[in-house]
């Protein structure tokens, strides 16, 4: 897909989750995305979008984030539904696990707490293409 990388970690009850692809239903999810250049990206409505994947989805074989960005991209809503904005938001700091908060600014991770089961996509529109017409990344989240 693309040069820029997702980070995701998962808080609940004081335990980390580190990119695991597996998360606790209830935690509070987060992600960030670094760029090529290696500096963490502002996170935001713009450019990030979460999606719920339906069940027969979830549970096909192929499961990849290249079918995943085909579906969204040929509109297969049958695939999918779009978690709404009031369900996430985007935060300049995160928990360490040393219970103290980590500064991202200027950049900012994407929050979605008290996350649902389900298997989630989390999508990034990078403002240029990094490799021909490529401006997407993707990233399958599993909660338990």
């Amino acid at each position: 897909m693309g040069e820029s990388t997702f980070t995701t970690f998962a808080v609940k009850d004081k335990l980390y989750q580190h990119d695991n692809a597996d998360y606790k239903e209830g935690s509070t999810l987060y992600a960030t995305v670094v760029d090529k250049n290696k500096a963490t990206v502002t996170l935001s409505a713009t450019n990030t979008k979460v999606y719920k994947l339906t069940d027969a989805a979830a549970a096909d074989t192929q499961l990849s984030e290249a079918l995943v960005a085909n579906w969204i991209a040929n509109t297969k809503t049958d695939k999918y539904t779009v978690v709404g904005t009031d369900k996430y938001s985007f935060e300049g700091t995160v928990p360490s696990e040393d219970g103290k908060t980590i500064k991202l600014s200027p950049a900012t991770a994407l929050k979605v707490p008290s996350i649902e089961a389900g298997k989630y996509v989390i999508e990034y529109t990078g403002a240029t293409p990094w490799t021909g017409a490529y401006t997407k990344i993707y990233k399958i989240v599993t909660v338990q």
